[in-house]
């Protein structure tokens, strides 16, 4: 079998018939060679092969347009890498209303890997020592089996080395829960949704700043997991920003030439008791803070 190369060199692309031109049965490959050879790149024509074959040729050709009259010596590097960047914009347009639990759990698990760092520093910086107060007479209780959903905070952190037994933690970063991490704390990399924890377990369960990383579509769905992971009465906490409005929407962050996408959520204390409304409640305490909600309920089984 003739390589695409011997082809392209020794035969014609295009046959004479009732004087108009016919295409020849191997255009991509046609396309792909002359790619390859216009960016001086034969020894990997492969690859280009497989790209003038699965890929829209319109965003070939925006990638060829980009390198065509560069003066790099690696061009064929630079297509790829211009192509790379188009697809990637364009899935990020594509799904700026994609709010499906399993893509916000991947993008967000990678937005946080990435600004670990960041994203504890922050919410140090917005938990005060009167949020800290409130909390502590809570996640001190002892003989209490307490679940926290979120792990962003050192200072929240710190108040569950105390508890007895052991508090679990739950944060779908592996970044972030290295760099807050504890020996006194059962700390796991997970989907929460995917969870293994036993039914009727946890007498306290806190939702650490991660209400607003639920979307609104799956928010009955998770609190239905919760729920079967709670005993009957236990305490939840639910520890969140202050919002005026409801909304969804994704926002872009740039690391080392890379776009990463992060999910946020806004919701009024309207909104947010509504959902809760719809499984049996009685709200214990709305603690008064100035830029935080910050709820204490008993969910009845």
């Amino acid at each position: 079998m003739e390589s695409a190369k011997t082809i392209l060199l020794n035969h014609t692309l295009t046959t004479e018939a009732s004087k108009g031109k016919k295409k020849a049965k191997i255009e991509f490959q046609a396309y792909a060679y002359r790619l390859a050879h216009d960016l001086n790149d034969l020894n990997h024509l492969r690859i280009y092969m497989k790209l003038a074959k699965n890929v829209e040729r319109p965003l070939l050709e925006q990638a060829y347009s980009f390198v065509a009259d560069s003066r790099t010596s690696e061009k064929g590097k630079l297509f790829l890498w211009k192509l790379k960047k188009i697809r990637e914009e364009i899935n990020r347009e594509r799904n700026k209303n994609n709010f499906s639990y399993d893509y916000v759990v991947k993008k967000q698990s990678e937005f946080k890997n990435v600004f670990a760092k960041e994203i504890i520093a922050k919410q140090d910086s917005e938990i005060t020592s009167e949020i800290l107060d409130v909390l502590k007479p809570y996640l001190e209780i002892p003989n209490k089996r307490i679940l926290v959903i979120g792990n962003t905070s050192k200072k929240v952190l710190k108040i569950l080395e105390k508890a007895k037994p052991k508090a679990n933690v739950i944060d779908i970063s592996k970044n972030v829960n290295r760099l807050n991490n504890s020996e006194k704390v059962k700390i796991i990399c997970k989907d929460f949704l995917k969870n293994s924890y036993k039914d009727d377990y946890f007498d306290i369960v806190l939702f650490n700043n991660s209400w607003n990383q639920i979307p609104t579509e799956t928010e009955i769905k998770f609190l239905k997991e919760v729920r079967k992971k709670s005993k009957k009465n236990t305490l939840y906490l639910l520890l969140c920003k202050k919002f005026s409005t409801n909304s969804e929407a994704w926002q872009e962050f740039e690391s080392q030439k890379q776009i990463y996408c992060c999910y946020v959520k806004k919701f009024t204390q309207k909104s947010l008791m509504e959902q809760f409304s719809k499984f049996s409640l009685k709200v214990e305490k709305e603690h008064k803070l100035d830029d935080y909600y910050l709820l204490s309920f008993l969910i009845w089984k």
